[in-house]
């Protein structure tokens, strides 16, 4: 028997036990017991499993250890970004370096009442992560709490739940304002950003960065398709970047798609099996120009591109002929003439592959002729640069 004595308070405990003043640096979960209440328990390992990383976590990962090495108070990073975008990834690398560092790691994965103020009593440095944060403290999180009342049920209106959602936030944020004991670092990932409560937006004294997770460029697409597809298959990276032309391909889709490749299926096949989007609507845009011979390129105009089917596709934008109005002409060609441009990442169409050219509001006594028009100014290549928001 081990007897732990605090103030007026005697705890007696079964069995053997260690009295430490530091957590050791390894990864825990906060849990909650019924008579002894709050406590932590071991997570588990968290480890990074993958070879290569692409895109700029590595140099954010070094940002946040530096600037919480030259801080004296707790310090916030919010990783926010649809899923698939390498979120749960960086939060994994930052959870290595943090032990690495001799940092542990707390991860709170449940919503439970009374816990900022358990968080608060851990007097050393730590890593605390929320993943999916707006989960964890969202409007389901009412099944996690200690005293938990009649479920969620015909009486909770959006109010209420978007209300309920918000004050178990609002319970964290004198935790993160830095004014508890110790100094922690807190790594929060969400999905949905409109789901984070207003005080830790644009609130730097809370939540130091705000890394905004997007969908990799045409670079990291060919980057990681080189880097992961068999050697026989090679031939379908260019496959995966025109498919890309056609909507928002996050890392897991990748991911998947090339699973696929190397066991022999083609994208197309892919593509139509897996649990992934191919809702042309969600295609991403670009910044489109005309370049020509003999005067200056227009300026970029941003385009969605409409698409036929899987190859074929089109672009609308404006353009004026002398001494006429603008119209906005129309474009069709095919995806697989797009030539890539390596050292810009950017997409060159050039004029010779333009499958049609017309305008949809010229009239029939109208000689406004866009293709002979463009020949004629010297129309040499399409540029188109991808954009990410």
């Amino acid at each position: 028997m081990k007897i732990i004595h605090t103030e007026n308070r005697y705890n007696i405990f079964e069995g053997s036990m260690t009295i430490t003043d530091q957590l050791e640096a390894k990864v825990y979960s906060v849990r909650f017991d019924p008579d002894a209440g709050l406590y932590l328990e071991d997570y588990g390992e968290i480890s990074v499993n993958e070879k290569k990383i692409y895109g700029q976590h590595q140099e954010k990962l070094e940002k946040i250890f530096r600037a919480f090495g030259s801080f004296n108070r707790n310090f916030g990073v919010l990783l926010s970004g649809e899923k698939g975008m390498g979120k749960t990834l960086f939060i994994r690398m930052t959870a290595v370096e943090a032990l690495r560092r001799g940092i542990p790691v707390i991860v709170v994965d449940k919503y439970y009442e009374g816990i900022s103020t358990f968080l608060r009593k851990i007097d050393q440095e730590v890593l605390i992560l929320f993943d999916e944060f707006e989960k964890r403290f969202g409007e389901d999180h009412n099944t996690c709490g200690i005293n938990n009342g009649p479920g969620m049920g015909f009486g909770m209106n959006h109010q209420s739940i978007s209300g309920m959602m918000f004050s178990h936030q609002t319970e964290l944020l004198e935790l993160f304002d830095g004014i508890s004991s110790g100094k922690k670092m807190f790594v929060l990932t969400c999905n949905e950003i409109s789901t984070i409560n207003n005080y830790l937006i644009d609130r730097p004294g809370r939540i130091h960065y705000h890394f905004r997770f997007t969908y990799p460029t045409p670079k990291e697409i060919m980057l990681y398709s080189r880097d992961n597809i068999k050697p026989e298959y090679q031939d379908q990276c260019r496959t995966i970047l025109n498919y890309s032309f056609m909507t928002k391909i996050s890392y897991d889709a990748l991911r998947a798609i090339i699973f696929e490749i190397n066991s022999g299926v083609s994208v197309e096949e892919a593509v139509n099996d897996l649990n992934i989007s191919r809702d042309v609507r969600s295609s991403p845009e670009f910044a489109v120009s005309l370049h020509f011979r003999n005067r200056s390129s227009s300026a970029p105009q941003m385009n969605m591109l409409n698409f036929f089917n899987e190859d074929f596709a089109s672009i609308a934008i404006k353009y004026r002929k002398r001494k006429m109005k603008q119209r906005v002409i129309t474009i069709d060609f095919l995806l697989k003439d797009l030539e890539f441009k390596e050292h810009s990442f950017q997409f060159k169409l050039p004029v010779d592959k333009i499958q049609n050219i017309y305008c949809e509001d010229s009239r029939d006594n109208d000689d406004y002729d866009p293709e002979e028009m463009l020949e004629k100014d010297g129309l040499e290549y399409i540029l188109f640069e991808k954009r990410y928001f």
